[in-house]
């Protein structure tokens, strides 16, 4: 195998290694659903786009979704509980789950909370209207985790998978990443040959 071959073969291996390890950096759970269910945990959210008209509905058994980067959203959820005459506190949280340095989204209107409540299903929807940030990104999917915890003990945890619609360009940040694992790539090219001539 000449110089120059050896060359490009090296190149080749380093950009592969490179995004494997960028993509797994943003791999979710092989178990997509609730990993954790220690109350009989049900909850659904519907997903209305920002034409009004397109819905997206998670559950807890939903393993991926795909959602506009806005819209409004309307969740129900229950958890077997004690008699209605029964308080306790509860809270939780939904966010999106992105590889650092990237923050995670999970803005305070996607979650709850109750100091002294003896309802152990919705009674209201939780509803809201969301706009997501630019540096969630577009066009491939993202963990999406979500909380519950009655009396300070998280008893659910769901773990699935959100594709904000769009293009891998709309996003700066998949740019961004894009040119991570390009540059990445190189240094491990580079990295290999200085190894090979050493």
């Amino acid at each position: 195998m000449g110089r120059r071959q050896l060359s490009s073969s090296v190149l080749v291996a380093g950009w592969l290694v490179a995004t494997a390890v960028a993509f797994l950096a943003l791999a979710s759970p092989a178990h997509a659903d609730l990993t954790t269910d220690e109350a009989d945990c049900q909850g659904a959210v519907v997903v209305t786009g920002e034409d009004g008209e397109t819905t997206t509905t998670i559950t807890q058994d939903t393993d991926k979704a795909t959602v506009d980067a806005k819209g409004s959203y309307e969740g129900v959820g229950s958890i077997y509980g004690g008699s209605k005459s029964e308080e306790r506190s509860y809270s939780g949280a939904a966010k999106i789950d992105l590889p650092a340095p990237l923050p995670d989204y999970g803005p305070d209107s996607w979650a709850w909370s109750s100091d002294s409540s003896t309802t152990y299903a919705t009674e209201n929807p939780k509803t809201g209207d969301y706009d997501l940030p630019s540096f969630v990104p577009r066009g491939f999917y993202v963990p999406l985790i979500a909380t519950h915890s009655e009396e300070g003990e998280q008893v659910c945890v769901y773990e699935g998978q959100i594709k904000v619609d769009g293009k891998f360009t709309d996003s700066p940040i998949s740019i961004g990443f894009a040119v991570a694992t390009v540059l990445f790539g190189g240094l491990a090219t580079m990295a290999g040959l200085k190894k090979k001539g050493a």
